[in-house]
């Protein structure tokens, strides 16, 4: 009872609740796991880097830093309307405009999505496969796991996109919208590490 209690002052942004991890812990426990995934393909990355540093400068030379930029551009601004969509829902004059930040958030998604199958039909046509080398090995392996990732949050945004129109949003919906949030950002900041690791490091 006390810890609905407690959702519950959360969820209508009461001024007296105590501070608390937003989402459930079992869910930071699986971004955390998920995040160390990734942390060992960059190590692994890097190590390969380092046996052939100028074939993998060379590679890295042949990808759109433009296009890798403007990625991670409409990704930020995604993982920013989904910050501003989980304020609304706590504020109950604000709540009508949650559907439409969740919305925005899909469709930059969906804009990464295709700017992705831009780069990836290009290097195909030019003969560019995950045979081609070790760098385009990772390549393939790093922005295909993540695009994987991105397509899981956007199935997540359309879920909470569903939930926000409904009148009232009990305490368990509202760690719900919590935990799709945090997913989201962690999609974001995987993004952010690939894209430098990719695209800028010389």
């Amino acid at each position: 009872m006390r810890r609905i209690d407690f959702q519950r002052a959360m969820v209508a942004g009461h001024p007296g609740g105590a501070p608390r991890v937003p989402g459930e812990y079992g869910v930071w426990i699986v971004l955390f796991g998920d995040m160390m995934i990734f942390a060992v393909i960059f190590a692994t990355f890097l190590h390969y880097r380092t046996r052939d540093l100028s074939g993998f400068v060379y590679s890295s030379r042949q990808l759109s830093q433009e296009l890798g930029a403007l990625n991670t551009v409409v990704l930020l601004s995604s993982s920013f309307l989904v910050a501003c969509a989980v304020r609304s829902f706590r504020v109950p004059r604000a709540r009508r405009t949650a559907p439409a930040l969740i919305r925005g958030g899909l469709v930059l998604g969906a804009v990464f999505c295709v700017i992705k199958i831009v780069e990836y039909v290009d290097k195909l046509s030019r003969g560019i496969t995950p045979a081609t080398g070790d760098f385009w090995m990772f390549f393939y392996v790093l922005t295909g796991l993540h695009l994987v990732h991105l397509l899981g949050g956007m199935a997540v945004l359309w879920f909470l996109l569903r939930i926000s129109r409904q009148d009232e949003l009990p305490a368990n919906r509202m760690v719900l919208v919590e935990c799709g949030a945090l997913y989201w950002h962690m999609v974001d900041l995987l993004w952010v590490e690939i894209f430098p690791l990719l695209y800028l490091l010389r």
